[in-house]
């Protein structure tokens, strides 16, 4: 018996002890993999481009070859998001860097796992051309400057943005850094750059890379705007017309005055007056507009034409019982192209 009572002590001496068991905790995401890191131009913004979009739960940081300490940057703003397959930022750094500059991105809460791009070198520079296209009258088209204009952010005053503009004289492209731009037609301290007389604007199209490409016809927002990867080309064509420019809003009832329109569809009672206004130069005052109207599913009609006014408006009074569109044009002639304003729609209750 006391032998037995022995063996079992032994046993329980000399058998494994079972590990302790510790609580999992979730894994801090494994952060993104940084693609691609180069120098958009000599103020030392860095472009660091990622794998991933989601990058909420990330801190970005550098470091460089002329220093041990990471550290946050001056300043940065996902200006170049989204790339292809990723997402990008812009970071500025101290030209005392210099050019050999790691970044990385920090998993947060918990900063157990960084991701740092080897050093970075000048970013490929971009290509722009701007074309000017001139449509009816006898001026040339260097008579119309267009502009580039570059984008970056101010950093002093994160909400600010800061603009260098390109004048835009010729065809040929302009070799530009990688960044934010806007194309289109010159602008002023005051506003759009003025034209010769009798020509308006009629539109900015660009072509390249999907978001790069696009086009704007806004009287209001002459300029398309958009974002360059390193190496991306594009061509715009800013296209002017010799034209009245017709703009177009919309009132419920008979409107008389200058308040009570939007460029917004409106909703009226079965029955019921509007007033589409059409406004143009003064300097056409009696020159005639077509009005031209829509009922759902069916093909435009002209309604009437309609003498321009002293002060270069038109209004039209229609009583409406269905859902009707409005759209005023201007025909041409000899001297001016044709050319039409946005057009209008009614919904009746």
């Amino acid at each position: 018996m006391r032998a037995r009572i022995v063996g079992l002590i032994l046993a329980c001496v000399l058998l494994p002890m079972a590990p302790a068991i510790v609580a999992a905790s979730d894994p801090a995401p494994a952060p993104p993999t940084i693609t691609g890191l180069c120098a958009t131009d000599q103020e030392y913004f860095w472009t660091a481009i990622s794998d991933v979009a989601g990058l909420a739960d990330y801190s970005i940081d550098f470091t460089s070859a002329n220093s041990s300490d990471w550290s946050y940057p001056h300043g940065w703003n996902a200006e170049l998001a989204p790339f292809a397959g990723g997402y990008g930022v812009t970071i500025r750094t101290s030209k005392a860097d210099g050019a050999g500059v790691f970044v990385r991105w920090t998993a947060y809460p918990h900063q157990l796992a960084t991701s740092s791009s080897a050093p970075g070198s000048a970013c490929a520079m971009v290509n722009i051309t701007v074309k000017r296209v001139v449509q009816g009258g006898k001026a040339a088209a260097t008579a119309f400057p267009a502009a580039i204009v570059r984008t970056v952010p101010h950093y002093v005053d994160p909400t600010s943005i800061v603009q260098f503009p390109t004048t835009v004289t010729s065809d040929a492209a302009q070799t530009l850094p990688p960044g934010s731009y806007y194309v289109g037609p010159l602008m002023t301290s005051s506003g759009y750059a003025a034209l010769p007389k009798g020509y308006g604007f009629r539109s900015t199209a660009c072509t390249g890379p999907a978001y790069a490409t696009g086009s704007t016809t806004d009287q209001a927002h002459q300029r398309w705007s958009f974002a360059l990867n390193p190496g991306d080309s594009v061509v715009c064509t800013v296209t002017y017309q010799y034209a009245p420019v017709l703009s177009d809003t919309i009132a419920k009832g008979k409107k008389t005055g200058a308040t009570g329109f939007t460029t917004k569809a409106i909703t009226v009672a079965k029955g019921t007056y509007i007033t589409y206004l059409v406004k143009t130069s003064p300097s056409l005052t009696g020159r005639r507009v077509q009005i031209w109207t829509r009922k759902t599913g069916a093909l435009w009609r002209l309604a009437t034409t309609l003498k321009v006014a002293t002060d270069g408006s038109i209004r039209y009074f229609a009583k409406v019982s269905a859902w009707t569109g409005f759209l005023a044009k201007w025909a041409g002639d000899a001297r001016f192209v044709a050319s039409a304003a946005s057009g209008r729609y009614v919904s009746v209750k």
